[in-house]
């Protein structure tokens, strides 16, 4: 399985998207920690249709009830059933790391090169965006709108927006390589880990 996801139900976020002080922000909605893993030799390299799969998989599985504060549900809703709320995804060599045999260090020789990971992370979010059906004309390479600083949703030298950030369907990622500073608000650990 060589794309390994963490999802994470949130009530806002911010991240830092500069390695600097560009922050975006985000609603309610899920974080998406995303890293790709070399496949096994018998299987090939990953393919744009594997990751066009995974979010397809990720946005049509029933996965959280936390979605739409006014009316918690008692069954399970997809992202695909829930179209306004946020989107945050973080890219995260991390979870690529595996404990040595001997129990002293970790080890990231599982993950894909930086330029291979990189590509794969760009049509990681373009994936997202299009079955959002966001029009990556009008937003930035982090999928913030183009007037986000009118709007609020990308600020300066601040990892908190003057006010709590309504969700509304966006889609934004942090930059690959670089630190991903993050601050989240979440009502509960509603958090899930799927190879894909």
């Amino acid at each position: 399985m060589p794309i390994r996801v963490i999802l994470q139900g949130i009530s806002q976020a911010s991240l830092l998207v500069d390695n600097d002080e560009k922050y975006v922000h985000c609603g309610r909605g899920v974080l998406v920690y995303v890293a790709f893993l070399k496949p096994d030799k018998d299987t090939g390299g990953i393919t744009d249709e594997d990751v066009a799969r995974a979010v397809h998989t990720l946005l049509e599985t029933n996965i959280f009830t936390h979605f739409n504060p006014e009316k918690m549900v008692a069954r399970a809703q997809s992202l695909a059933e829930c179209p306004k709320v946020d989107i945050m995804i973080v890219p995260q060599a991390s979870l690529g790391g595996k404990i040595n045999k001997k129990g002293h260090s970790v080890q990231f020789h599982h993950l894909v090169s930086k330029d291979i990971g990189e590509a794969l992370y760009e049509r990681f979010c373009h994936h997202f965006r299009v079955a959002r059906g966001i029009n990556e004309e009008v937003v930035d390479a982090n999928g913030v709108s183009l007037n986000a600083a009118e709007e609020g949703l990308c600020t300066t030298e601040s990892n908190k927006p003057e006010k709590w950030v309504k969700y509304d369907g966006r889609v934004v990622s942090g930059t690959f390589g670089n630190r991903q500073g993050l601050f989240i608000e979440s009502d509960g650990p509603f958090t899930h880990t799927f190879d894909l």
